[in-house]
């Protein structure tokens, strides 16, 4: 038969493997009647390209690489001479997912049905490689006697995907993750168990809409740029940033309390500069909620947690800046989204006005003195407070506490308790939070 030239590298370090191997070639070829044109051609569009003969246990190559050519060795079965060439191309990290790929003993099943079996990977001289077995013979009871396993170099092809993918999750106004970004990363976080030292960080650009009308919609997008630049430059140093709209950006870090005190600061300061500089107001308003503090509550409810510190701090800002009434009701309609029931309290007469109420709570008696001591006490007696859950409840919403701890600082009160709703309790979350007389 006459040979053609299908690529291999015969110099004298490795005439003898290479003598051998064109002989088992040849046994191959006669054996499994594949024209050798045919072998040829496929050879030549694959990095390397062996045949693995499972009826005489060996590996025979058609193709190859220096570097893959060295850990050969044509005395070894199969099995054993994936290993020793696989162990010594393949970085550590990813040994274990590539053997169990290259496990032949699984090749049957995995290849059941199927033209081909393929797998992405690493290599240690050659970078990003997919191998591929396609099978080349069966017996008459349909086993796999010989397949062909071939790789192709893909560095290329995995830089142009990685840049299509960075394109999808990129904001194109910021240079921050996107939308889609943010809810892939979610659903990530969803599923698996949270690091105690994440913190969510919800925030919106506070103005915008004004700036917009004001100056025009070029120097609102100057506004946002500088939003994200500030909020990259400082808090984007611990996490992933998102831009999840318009004006609203979503922060997931890694970070202590202790390390999120001072950064707080540093983040205010970088926005006034920014203002300095640009001769631009920007002011952004800020939830954080740090899971240590909350190791209870699930991604989901971080989030809705940090939307609801968000739109507080926002309500805040309108009604220190003095801004129109009708902005800081925004962010009171912004924040009774992320509530149930919402109550007024004047903590001098301990009178309330309900803001927002439950949909399936009862109407509360009229004849009742309206305050807040006795709401709570009729909410007891009517049994929408879990028993066991009775002393918190009255803790949370005792008046005297209340106004003793907001004499010392204006930081939200926050008490967990069951609630009932229908025939079943559910663990809900109350919040004390200081109001302005405006909303």
């Amino acid at each position: 038969m006459e040979r053609v030239n299908s690529g291999f590298a015969l110099d004298s370090t490795y005439s003898e493997i290479q003598l051998d191997n064109y002989n088992r070639l040849d046994h191959i070829i006669e054996k499994h009647s594949v024209p050798l044109e045919i072998l040829t051609a496929l050879a030549k569009s694959y990095h390397t390209m062996h045949i693995l003969d499972f009826t005489t246990d060996h590996v025979v190559e058609f193709n190859s690489t220096l570097d893959i050519r060295q850990f050969q060795n044509p005395q070894l079965d199969v099995q054993s001479q994936i290993k020793q060439i696989f162990n010594n191309v393949i970085p550590k990290e990813e040994r274990k997912r590539v053997m169990t790929f290259m496990d032949i003993t699984t090749l049957q099943e995995r290849l059941a049905g199927k033209k081909s079996l393929s797998m992405e990977f690493i290599g240690l001289f050659s970078g990003w490689v997919r191998g591929t077995f396609v099978p080349m013979r069966y017996d008459q009871n349909g086993n796999i006697q010989s397949v062909i396993f071939c790789t192709r170099i893909i560095d290329e092809e995995k830089q142009r995907e990685e840049k299509l993918i960075l394109k999808s999750n990129t904001d194109e106004l910021t240079g921050l993750f996107n939308r889609h970004a943010y809810e892939d990363a979610m659903k990530s976080l969803l599923k698996n168990e949270l690091a105690e030292n994440i913190i969510i960080v919800s925030m919106d650009l506070n103005g915008l809409k004004e700036t917009n009308d004001r100056l025009g919609h070029l120097v609102g997008d100057k506004l946002i740029r500088g939003a994200a630049d500030c909020i990259k430059n400082t808090i984007g140093r611990f996490g992933n940033v998102y831009r999840t709209g318009g004006d609203e950006f979503v922060a997931i870090l890694m970070l202590t309390y202790d390390e999120l005190v001072p950064l707080k600061g540093e983040f205010k300061k970088t926005c006034e500069k920014w203002s300095k500089d640009n001769n631009l107001k920007l002011t952004i308003s800020a939830g954080y909620i740090t899971r240590a503090h909350h190791p209870d509550l699930s991604m989901y409810d971080l989030i809705k947690l940090a939307d609801q510190r968000m739109y507080i701090d926002k309500a805040h800002f309108y009604s220190e800046k003095g801004v129109d009434r009708r902005a800081q009701r925004t962010a009171f309609t912004d924040i009774s989204k992320s509530y149930e029931k919402i109550i007024r309290v004047n903590i001098e007469d301990e009178s309330y006005e309900d803001l927002k109420n439950f949909t399936d709570l009862e109407a509360f008696d009229d004849s009742l003195n309206l305050t807040v001591t006795s709401c709570r006490n009729y909410y007891i007696k009517k049994g929408y407070v879990h028993p066991d859950d009775i002393e918190v409840f009255n803790n949370s919403f005792d008046i005297n506490k209340i106004r003793s701890h907001f004499k010392k600082d204006n930081s939200v009160m926050r008490t967990f308790y069951r609630w009932r709703y229908g025939d079943i309790f559910k663990k809900v979350m109350a919040e004390v939070i200081p109001a302005s007389e405006n909303y």
